[in-house]
């Protein structure tokens, strides 16, 4: 009551005390908390001395806690700017203005410069590693150099494009711009430089060019042909026959029929390539959707056969079946375009693991091996030696199928069939499961007590809050954060049953955060990149992800992805079957319920962790540091055996298990 009557915090001692001591932890006007002393003994008393001991103590605490606190801010805001300039998509180098020595040089800086520079090294080393030209060709004098000029005469310098020539002999243009910082005495004290890297850029201009030429030459044909029937039925200089304006008519109907189908596609394009691409997965019959298909293909008067190996019996897909037969129809059109006339295309349909592969094959000629992993661009080129469209061609019709197939958690592939049997397109699409078809709904789990958590790791904030915003909405619980230095707390305090992890993270990347965190691994891991290129994604894959998730991505396509991953992961943990029996010994996994004889076992935690991982791997072999890492974390994993031995002598004793002669746990 005493406590409580002085404004204090509670304090409840475990013992009876005679004699109590208490001042706050204040830091100017706050106060940071409180300490209390206590004696239990009738004969103690606290002194003056003591008093004046706890308040220069509490004072000193104060001025600890004060200053970790500005240590752990200024650390913070250290992290956060370098992690601003690794993420930086410039080259960025720091120059000492005294001594002239490279300071500090980001990634972007180290990948454009062909990483042959390190902190330390001195300007005329840099210049010594790499060469400078004007656009005219001529050489780059030391003097006239964008870190030298700063140096002598504190100008600024913004955007000079310049060619930079590596140490390999490579070059290509790069825009230059370097600014002098000046400390508080007003001395210039460093020199920044940015350098951009100019290749992606022109590649862009390249592309957009061809593909505005490519548009204009698909919507000039039609145009052209509607233009010609029009005016030759309007300008006939004698009244035509029936069937003759009917034959122009159709021509006019057939050729804006095909600039509505472009048109539609470069709309369709552009949502793909903002991440809003419309689409609305609900459980669905695939072989419904193939049938429709193939009719429409065939009512166009298309002349190859098509042949369907679709087998009975197949669950639902979660599809978008409009969606799903645009998919099919280009596809199925595409494989006409380089078949033999009157072939046939084969069109078949397999299951594995929680998807369907649907397969669409021509009998022609096949692709280049170079061209299967640039077939889905955007502005991919056809195969060699035939004409390009953009509507049913590789130009748009397959950047289209694989961003509508992507949108509903799916995957798709082309492949050689075999030497001349033709190319083998194929995609997936996620089986629809129970709660699916209950609720007739793609979403994931309904908000509630039993909300999945999710873990998103990820230091660029506009990502974070959208990814945040997405999961929240499709009923999960996502725990954030953008600094990995709390991902190992985060995954004892928040037991995330799934991780979403961005490829490029600050002081690393993923793939370190992995090899120093092999407790992620635990869970399914789900990979977020800008970047395609098929190294990292293979190399994500043998690290142990469940998935690699290209930007940008749709919140259809992300949430299809976790639902997948998590369905997958929960078939792989699942125990063969709800109860384990070995004589005696009944395991209830179920009801998390042990029993020996009939009898109830009382086991710790800890112990029935122990108890079921050896359980569920009867009949193998698991070392010391397999069941210390899987029980008991992997931080435990190169501890000290006796822990798991003095446990399994626990174990033992409960189940009456003789070590001399044992029944169920051999060591």
């Amino acid at each position: 009551r005493h406590v409580r009557s002085m404004g204090l915090p509670e304090f409840r001692p475990p013992v009876p005390v005679r004699a109590f001591l208490s001042t706050p932890i204040r830091r100017f006007d706050e106060v940071l908390g409180h300490i209390y002393l206590a004696h239990r003994e009738p004969d103690r008393e606290f002194t003056a001395g003591d008093e004046a001991v706890l308040v220069m103590f509490a004072a000193q605490s104060a001025l600890a806690m004060a200053n970790a606190r500005n240590y752990q801010q200024e650390r913070q805001s250290r992290d956060f700017w370098q992690a601003l300039v690794d993420l930086s998509p410039v080259g960025i180098w720091v120059f000492d203005a005294d001594t002239r020595d490279l300071t500090a040089i980001n990634r972007e800086a180290l990948r454009i410069g062909g990483h042959q520079y390190g902190q330390g090294m001195s300007l005329d080393e840099v210049r010594a590693s790499r060469g400078l030209r004007y656009l005219d060709g001529r050489d780059v004098p030391d003097e006239e150099r964008p870190v030298s000029r700063v140096i002598a005469t504190g100008e600024n310098i913004r955007a000079e494009e310049l060619v930079l020539i590596r140490p390999d002999g490579s070059s290509f243009p790069a825009l230059f711009s370097a600014a002098p910082i000046y400390s508080p005495q007003g001395e210039m004290s460093q020199v920044i430089m940015t350098v951009e890297d100019m290749r992606p850029r022109e590649e862009l201009e390249r592309l957009r060019s061809e593909f505005i030429g490519m548009v204009s030459h698909e919507l000039r044909t039609p145009l052209t042909t509607i233009k010609g029937s029009a005016a030759t039925a309007l300008n006939s200089p004698v009244a035509l026959a029936p069937a003759e304006a009917r034959q122009f008519f159709q021509i006019i109907d057939h050729q804006a029929d095909r600039m509505r189908e472009l048109i539609n596609n470069l709309l369709d394009l552009a949502h793909i390539e903002a991440g809003q691409l419309s689409v609305v997965p609900e459980p669905a019959d695939l072989a419904g959707i193939i049938d429709s298909a193939r009719t429409e293909f065939l009512s166009r008067g298309r002349q190859n056969a098509v042949a369907i190996d679709c087998p009975e019996g197949l669950p639902p897909v979660l599809a978008d079946a409009p969606r799903v037969g645009q998919v099919l129809d280009n596809l199925l059109s595409n494989a006409a375009k380089f078949s033999p006339e009157h072939s046939a295309i084969d069109i078949g349909v397999a299951r594995k693991d929680f998807y369907l592969e649907i397969s669409v094959t021509d009998h022609g000629k096949g692709l280049p091996v170079g061209e299967l992993d640039s077939i889905f661009a955007k502005f991919s080129r056809t195969r060699p030696g035939e004409a390009g469209g953009t509507g049913d061609s590789h130009g748009l019709g397959l950047a289209i199928c694989k961003g509508i197939v992507e949108s509903h958690g799916g995957r798709i592939w082309a492949e050689n069939a075999g030497p001349d049997r033709g190319a083998r397109f194929t995609f997936s699409l996620p089986i629809a499961d129970e709660a699916d078809k209950a609720t007739d709904a793609p979403a994931a789990p309904t908000a509630g007590p039993e909300r999945t958590p999710v873990l998103v790791i990820d230091d660029d904030p506009q990502t974070l809050r959208y990814l945040t915003h997405t999961l929240n909405g499709a009923g999960y619980d996502p725990v954030a954060t953008g600094d990995p230095r709390q991902v190992e707390r985060l995954l004892a305090t928040e037991r995330p049953q799934l991780v979403l992890l961005d490829l490029t993270l600050s002081g690393g990347d993923a793939f370190e955060l992995l090899e120093r965190t092999p407790a992620l691994l635990e869970r399914p891991v789900i990979f977020l990149s800008g970047n395609s290129m098929d190294h990292n994604i293979t190399r994500a894959l043998e690290m142990g992800a469940d998935d690699y998730i290209i930007k940008p991505f749709s919140p259809t396509e992300l949430v299809a992805r976790i639902r997948a991953a998590l369905r997958k992961r929960q078939a792989a943990a699942a125990p063969p079957s709800q109860i384990y029996v070995s004589g005696a010994l009944v395991i209830n996994f179920a009801e998390q319920r042990v029993t020996v004889a009939g009898d109830p076992v009382l086991l710790t935690p800890t112990e029935y962790r122990l108890l079921c991982e050896l359980a569920l791997n009867a009949g193998r072999v698991l070392t010391h540091r397999q069941l210390l890492e899987r029980v008991w974390g992997p931080e435990y994993a190169d501890d000290d055996p006796k822990l798991l031995r003095a446990f399994v002598r626990s174990l033992r004793h409960k189940l009456g298990d003789d070590a001399r002669t044992p029944s169920y746990i051999l060591t």
